[in-house]
């Protein structure tokens, strides 16, 4: 898994792009993934080949997951059948609750809502002062 962290495709922007999050944080849920069920990974066939990597099978639960792309698409994109696609997807979203859920999938409490709220305040302060000193604002 560490080669995904030193020999990288993409830069970082690219990959926050193309994957809607950070390298680090996919690299996280990928290696917890990966300890949690062993079916993430990769292993070698009956001939000594490589089956599936590690990343090929969270990258393409991952699209299907985030931007319900058909599954077809995905034996397109990343070059896995649909019924191992679909398996990756089932294996991959019950690690995950099993994994993150009770930290990140319950209720927030009162200091996650205040967190947020001062975060989002600090935001939009943030892009007011951009905005007020642009110059489509000034007059001319």
């Amino acid at each position: 898994m560490t080669t995904l962290l030193k020999t990288p495709r993409y830069n970082d922007g690219h990959f926050r792009r193309r994957f809607q999050m950070s390298r680090m944080l996919f690299v996280r849920i990928a290696e917890a993934v990966t300890e949690h069920d062993r079916y993430f990974v990769q292993r070698r066939n009956a001939a000594g080949t490589l089956r599936l990597s590690t990343l090929q099978k969270v990258t393409a639960a991952l699209r299907i997951l985030a931007y319900g792309c058909p599954v077809d698409a995905i034996d397109e994109y990343i070059r896995i059948g649909e019924s191992t696609t679909l398996e990756c997807v089932k294996r991959f979203w019950r690690a995950v609750v099993e994994i993150f859920g009770e930290q990140y999938l319950r209720t927030p409490t009162l200091d996650d809502v205040a967190r947020l709220l001062v975060s989002n305040v600090a935001s939009q302060r943030q892009k007011v002062e951009v905005t007020a000193g642009s110059e489509m604002l000034s007059p001319e």
